[in-house]
């Protein structure tokens, strides 16, 4: 596969990025991060801004990015669906998988913040033909986040680790198959990795920071639970910090490119005309 093109726009676009989270109670501490003062208005989680399909839309704004929040529901193809269909939408340069996960690793906990250095496909079986496990057939290996980002989010408290998406829940009876067969995986979710193929074919960066809210196996009781908006909240937080940093450097590389093409037009000999 050629490699990945950045998109990178020279102009401002009206969101530096798309967070897509999949239940309603993951979508609320986003909306709540939304600077009433700068948009003009609070936001209202049954109220979206925007309907598509199943997914559901919200455009916030902060002292230091603006952002498409969506909703996409649960699943792969929910994930796919709305991630292209706002990644076209708006034309932002990076996309996140945000919200809530299971934690796979052994040394994971409730309340924890992962941060993707990669993503896959859990169930995905084409070994047959030649491909890795988890690797559909025309595709990488593997979605990687890019590290910048990804150092973004383990300085505000994210552990960093792979990330996998499956179309079952991981639970006591699956969940050492997912092991064995992905044993540095930190967290599970349903979307990720719809996301991360998705960012990747419109060139966009992609990285998933979810909240653990249990645990795959037998640790996964009562005790070891939490409830999806609560860690959705923490992974707000994380996320925040990323996006004010990717907007930032977005500002400056805009700003670079803007000078480097008027010296170039100043530079330039007129044309002899006729």
């Amino acid at each position: 596969m050629n490699e990945t093109q950045w998109h990178t726009p020279t102009a401002p676009t009206s969101v530096d990025a798309v967070v897509v989270c999949a239940m309603p109670e993951e979508v609320k501490p986003f909306l709540e991060l939304n600077d009433i003062a700068l948009s003009g208005r609070e936001l209202d989680p049954t109220n979206p801004d925007f309907c598509f399909g199943r997914a559901r839309g919200w455009a916030m704004r902060t002292a230091d990015f603006s952002a498409l929040v969506v909703e996409c529901g649960i699943g792969l193809a929910n994930a796919a669906a709305a991630s292209a269909m706002f990644l076209h939408l708006s034309g932002a340069g990076l996309l996140i998988s945000a919200g809530s996960a299971g934690g796979l690793g052994k040394d994971i906990e409730v309340g924890d913040v992962v941060v993707s250095s990669l993503t896959r496909y859990g169930q995905v079986d084409a070994t047959a033909f030649g491909y890795k496990p988890g690797q559909v057939p025309g595709e990488p290996e593997v979605f990687t986040s890019p590290q910048a980002i990804v150092s973004l989010a383990e300085k505000a408290g994210a552990k960093v680790g792979e990330v996998i998406s499956n179309d079952t829940f991981v639970m006591s009876h699956n969940v050492n198959q997912f092991r064995d067969r992905f044993p540095a995986a930190l967290a599970t979710d349903m979307e990720s990795a719809a996301h991360a193929q998705t960012a990747l074919h419109f060139g966009a960066r992609f990285v998933a920071i979810r909240g653990i809210s249990d645990l795959c196996g037998p640790r996964a009781d009562q005790e070891n639970h939490l409830d999806a908006e609560r860690v959705s909240a923490a992974s707000a937080e994380v996320t925040q910090v990323v996006i004010s940093a990717f907007a930032t450097a977005l500002e400056v590389a805009r700003q670079a490119q803007c000078h480097n093409s008027e010296n170039v037009s100043e530079d330039s000999p007129e044309k002899e005309t006729k």
